[in-house]
């Protein structure tokens, strides 16, 4: 990034939230970020669920605007190429760890916590101090 794009870095304070990531694999020069209007640039914050979209895309916006180095554009393509690789990656190993974050818990105590208040709540309802298929359940 540093060597293409270095604006990009300090357009989020941390470069690798979804919102980051997917405004580089959209955008992925300083060219095509420079091209879009404050408008277009507010929508697709809006759509990627970043807070104060408004405000962010003002401000990215006019980053843009300001003068930038001159980098030569064989550079700025290889390693645009590369970033939008990486970003793509980069994403898709959220996304697993997303999925298996979510997995685990449900996957975890709580089905089976679910389960004994499922058979007591009944038996508390009926007014049974123990409830009979609770200490069928129980373990010796």
């Amino acid at each position: 990034m540093k060597a293409y794009f270095p604006e990009f870095l300090t357009l989020f304070a941390d470069p690798d939230r979804p919102v980051a990531l997917a405004l580089l694999q959209t955008f992925p020069t300083r060219d095509h970020l420079q091209a879009v209007s404050r408008a277009d640039l507010e929508a697709f914050l809006r759509r990627h669920h970043c807070p104060h979209s408004r405000k962010r895309a003002t401000a990215i916006h006019e980053r843009m605007q300001a003068p930038g180095f001159h980098i030569a554009p064989p550079i700025v393509r290889a390693k645009a190429r590369l970033a939008g690789t990486l970003a793509s990656q980069l994403q898709a190993l959220v996304d697993h760890i997303d999925a298996y974050e979510f997995l685990s818990l449900r996957d975890s105590t709580l089905p089976a916590v679910t389960r004994r208040l499922a058979t007591l709540v009944p038996c508390a309802l009926r007014g049974q101090p123990r409830c009979p298929e609770v200490q069928a359940q129980a373990p010796a």
